[in-house]
């Protein structure tokens, strides 16, 4: 007879059931991002074990985001929690934390980004891989660095009629 867990971790969670992790993880990020008014969409990948969040930028441009984590069973994860030294002082700071604070774990998103000019010009203005302490601050430092290198403005358009999911 197998022993009582008791109470079950997220991590836990996340190992046993990866697939629903990846869509709970998906469906709040649109949501968050839906509720600061931009217009998301999202479309699975590699037979549901990725998902690619597309933001509307303005003007004619789309910003497509999509997970590097490796979880169990090979399904894509958005973030992962991780020590603070494992991430370097400098960059522990830039997330948002403090070397003063005691050594906790910080939740860490890495996502491989694409923008695309939508209009034809210039097809590919941006691509790599970025992280941050949260999706927001994530989109927020790329169109930054767009706007510093290339000194094109853009923004996310505001959320109109959505598609059905």
């Amino acid at each position: 007879m197998k022993k009582w867990r008791g109470e079950i971790q997220p991590e836990t969670l996340r190992e046993m059931l990866p697939d629903l992790a990846l869509k709970m993880e998906t469906a709040f990020l649109v949501h968050e991002l839906r509720a600061l008014g931009m217009r998301v969409t999202r479309r699975p990948r590699e037979k549901g074990k990725s998902f690619l969040i597309e933001i509307a930028l303005d003007p004619h441009h789309v910003m497509r985001i999509a997970p590097v984590e490796r979880g169990p069973r090979g399904y894509a994860e958005w973030g992962r929690y991780v020590k603070p030294n494992t991430l370097g002082k400098s960059l522990f700071e830039a997330a948002g934390g403090s070397t003063e604070e005691p050594r906790k774990h910080m939740h860490f998103i890495r996502a491989h980004i694409q923008v695309l000019d939508i209009s034809g010009e210039k097809p590919e203005i941006l691509s790599g891989t970025f992280g941050d302490s949260s999706l927001l601050s994530l989109i927020k430092n790329v169109l930054t660095v767009i706007q510093r290198t290339q000194k094109l403005s853009l923004l996310p358009s505001e959320r109109g009629p959505q598609p059905n999911e």
